[in-house]
């Protein structure tokens, strides 16, 4: 009886021992709310709410995806966290968020796709802990449980951070504490209409006769009278907060239009005609003295100097040929031309040549008008070829711009053009950081903000693996260790 009992006391200190020795109960962390489709580019708006109703740390968990899109993050919490794309995106559209944030760093387009797809949540050892399937999601809208923890449904106002908006389930039902009638429109507020070159644009967002109970999802932007974004459409639940931009650098006078839009609501909006709002503003050109408009200077002198113009390159003088240029080019991408010039004249020539990409006098490559310029001479009939780089503006609009290659002499200008498509960047180290836009410049909450790292290429999953795989080696020799013993004193 005395080994019996002796032995059932070892037993029971092992079990304690493996006990102590496993990893937290992670069963209490579970997805809460997923923004699959949200208003601009993906998938840096996009994330995830974990929730919990106990403190938990999470020593690399993971995300996952139907491709196998995969992200890794550790952090300690007790209520909710976001799991974000990108982090200063997310602190732009929303504001005054105090649970914790992780980066993931998504990289592509694939990530919570917004048509059928399935996120997986995973602890350190690959369990799944959570998983949500989800078709079709609506623009701005979340997927959610109601409440917390419970149940999912679809068609959420977004409260990242915050209890589910479940009065909510279907984009405009009404709130239950909101039954009545409301006539609500957007209203766009500014301190004065008219802004310098590279001033700071700002500007507050509200929506008229909205209570306090009602929830409102609004979308703004800045575009030119040709379409082209100054800022890029995005959501705000912040209604009655100030925004900022920071207005381009431009030679000529410019107009612009502020506008909004309510997209999502859980009031009952009695007319939904008046959920658009419009302000227009412009923006001066710089003074043309100013070595950025050096186009418009050359431009002016020359229609003063009839001696002096600019010509399209004939065989019967000075003949410039662009040879090879891009179709299209990203953000901050530096880009070759390759350009032909010939001297047709009966005498040599000495020329000055450059390149620059521009729109309505609009420059988006950098360093000036003439940051590339070469010097050259050409005999009579002498052809070279010459080899000129521009380096795109990390903020450049885009759109459909023009790719002009200017050969000067003393007395003419000659020039040769084509078009080229500027799209935006996907190389995040030459996209300018949104928090450059001034629009509530997010800050790190004490060390809170966690930089994600993608899982096959983390050292600390290698590390951890090690370290779990001596763990077990050792526990098992030490049962092995202690089960011989008991064995020998039978």
């Amino acid at each position: 009886m005395f080994m019996r009992g002796k032995n059932t006391r070892y037993l029971a200190l092992i079990f304690l021992f493996i006990l102590f020795s496993l990893p937290a109960v992670s069963a209490h962390v579970l997805i809460n709310e997923i923004m699959p489709n949200p208003s601009g580019k993906e998938p840096d708006g996009e994330w995830v709410e974990l929730y919990t109703d106990q403190n938990i740390s999470l020593n690399n968990w993971s995300v996952s995806d139907n491709a196998s899109h995969a992200y890794s993050f550790s952090l300690i919490f007790n209520d909710y966290t976001i799991l974000a794309c990108n982090s200063t995106t997310f602190e732009i559209n929303y504001q005054n968020i105090t649970a914790s944030i992780i980066e993931l760093n998504c990289t592509g387009k694939g990530w919570l796709n917004n048509n059928k797809e399935t996120l997986f949540l995973y602890n350190s050892s690959g369990n799944l802990i959570d998983n949500f399937s989800y078709s079709t999601p609506n623009d701005s809208l979340t997927f959610g449980r109601c409440p917390d923890g419970e149940n999912w449904k679809e068609n959420l106002i977004p409260t990242p951070g915050k209890p589910n908006n479940c009065s909510n389930t279907n984009n405009k039902t009404s709130n239950e504490t909101n039954t009545s009638t409301i006539d609500l429109s957007p209203l766009i507020g500014t301190d004065k209409i008219i802004f310098n070159s590279g001033e700071t644009i700002n500007f507050d967002l509200d929506v008229i006769n909205k209570p306090s109970n009602c929830e409102c999802s609004v979308k703004y932007w800045i575009k030119s009278l040709y379409g082209e974004y100054l800022k890029d459409p995005r959501t705000t639940t912040n209604i009655g907060s100030s925004f900022q931009k920071q207005a381009p650098e431009i030679c000529s006078s410019e107009v612009y239009y502020i506008e909004a839009e309510i997209t999502n609501t859980n009031c009952n909006d009695s007319n939904t005609s008046n959920n658009f709002a419009q302000q227009l503003i412009v923006i001066k050109g710089l003074s043309p003295d100013d070595s950025e408009c050096e186009e418009n200077n050359e431009d002016a002198d020359e229609d003063e100097n009839q001696n002096s113009q600019t010509y399209s390159s004939q065989p019967t003088d000075l003949q410039v040929q662009i040879l090879d240029a891009p179709e299209n080019a990203t953000q901050g991408q530096t880009i070759t031309t390759k350009v032909k010039i010939t001297n047709n004249y009966n005498t040599a020539k000495n020329i000055e040549i450059y390149s620059y990409i521009y729109q309505s006098h609009v420059l988006i490559t950098e360093g000036g008008w003439t940051a590339n310029s070469q010097k050259l001479s050409l005999n009579t009939d002498e052809t070279k070829t010459v080899t000129l780089e521009n380096k795109i503006k990390p903020d450049a609009l885009l759109g459909i711009f023009t790719l002009k290659v200017r050969a000067k002499t003393d007395e003419k200008n000659f020039d040769s053009t084509k078009s080229i498509k500027i799209l935006e960047s996907t190389n995040t180290s030459n996209k300018i950081s949104e928090s450059n836009e001034l629009e509530s410049e997010p800050q790190k909450k004490d060390g809170q903000l966690i930089t994600g790292k993608i899982i096959w290429s983390s050292e600390t999953n290698k590390s951890l693996n090690t370290s779990m795989l001596i763990f077990i080696t050792a526990l098992l020799v030490l049962i092995s260790a202690l089960i011989a013993s008991l064995w020998s004193k039978r």
